[in-house]
């Protein structure tokens, strides 16, 4: 497929959906949840526009449908690879100070290794576009993006794909976060501290700063 049509892609298709499962499940009160749904809602949003701009590019360029082009649910990628540190990577980083959050979504076959990790910087005002991150630039720039505040499920039945979207705040922005109609952000917490899915992180494939060049797996 043209690169350039498969860069638009976030999800599998558009039959890619929410799914209710135990992280959903929360064991304390968060005074940011509405925050972060609200969030959630702007990426899924920006995921359909960006499915419909990608399914629109694949029609006039090629004359096909995205049915026509499902995956091979048998056919599984290769894992992606951390890349080297490169210094152009810190310019025009989406990354920046001022960025509230990202989202880090990971993509599996079922129930398989972790394939792909994508990253998208979160906009001040949620009805805008979330801005793409690459790996060089995450790994450049990430650092103050460890903590994981919220999570949440995403799967593909037909084509038999999973995935996870974990919600990343900007840590040097603890005291001082805004969103267009969020005036009020309490400190975050850590959603990994809660005790609930350490055991699996090493399956999702999560990165430790620190390794360098080792395969996501």
């Amino acid at each position: 497929m043209n690169p350039h049509i498969e860069s638009h892609r976030i999800f599998c298709c558009s039959g890619a959906l929410p799914v209710k499962t135990t992280i959903d499940v929360k064991l304390y009160n968060n005074p940011n949840r509405e925050l972060h749904e609200a969030i959630f809602r702007s990426f899924l949003a920006f995921s359909v526009r960006r499915q419909q701009a990608r399914d629109l590019l694949l029609l006039i360029t090629t004359g096909q449908t995205a049915d026509s082009l499902r995956l091979d649910p048998t056919i599984l990628e290769a894992p992606m690879v951390v890349p080297p540190f490169r210094l152009e990577d810190l310019k025009n980083n989406p990354l920046s100070p001022e960025t509230p959050y990202c989202i880090h979504l990971v993509a599996r076959h079922d129930f398989g290794p972790v394939y792909s990790h994508q990253y998208f910087a979160c906009p001040e005002n949620l009805e805008h576009d979330w801005v793409d991150i690459s790996l060089n630039q995450w790994f450049a720039a990430g650092e103050p993006f460890k903590m994981k505040a919220e999570r949440w499920d995403v799967k593909c039945l037909e084509d038999g794909r999973f995935f996870r979207l974990t919600l990343r705040p900007n840590l040097d922005m603890r005291c001082r976060q805004r969103l267009s109609g969020f005036p009020e952000v309490a400190a975050e917490k850590d959603e990994s501290d809660q005790g609930e899915f350490d055991d699996r992180e090493a399956e999702q494939g999560e990165f430790d700063y620190g390794e360098s060049e080792k395969a996501f797996v």
